[in-house]
């Protein structure tokens, strides 16, 4: 009969209708809170990585401005390449245009 009586009492009713809305409809849901949990985790592993990349960043940089063998070393790995590829299309240019002057 104590059961009975619970059931009819509308405190209940009230309690349970709140948390259903605070579980359910609420922008601070169950389901919302697990997203957030999940893509907190995330972000903070994303963080970790972004700090262990600036860290090397900034070792790199400190070796290139105190080190004048690894900012040739660097040059020579990054920078030739780019000229290669430059001096290619520039040939590649003047020989096009030497054509057309050649047909004139």
């Amino acid at each position: 009969m104590i059961t009975v009586k619970f059931f009819n009492n509308k405190y209940f009713y009230t309690t349970v209708t709140l948390f259903l809305i605070l579980l359910i409809f609420e922008d601070t849901t169950i389901f919302r809170l697990y997203e957030m949990k999940k893509e907190l985790n995330e972000i903070t592993n994303q963080n970790k990585v972004k700090s262990i990349e600036i860290q090397q960043v900034k070792e790199k940089t400190l070796q290139l401005t105190t080190n004048k063998e690894a900012l040739e070393k660097f040059a020579r790995e990054h920078y030739l390449g780019v000229l290669s590829q430059c001096n290619l299309h520039f040939s590649f240019f003047h020989l096009v245009n030497f054509q057309k002057f050649r047909e004139n």
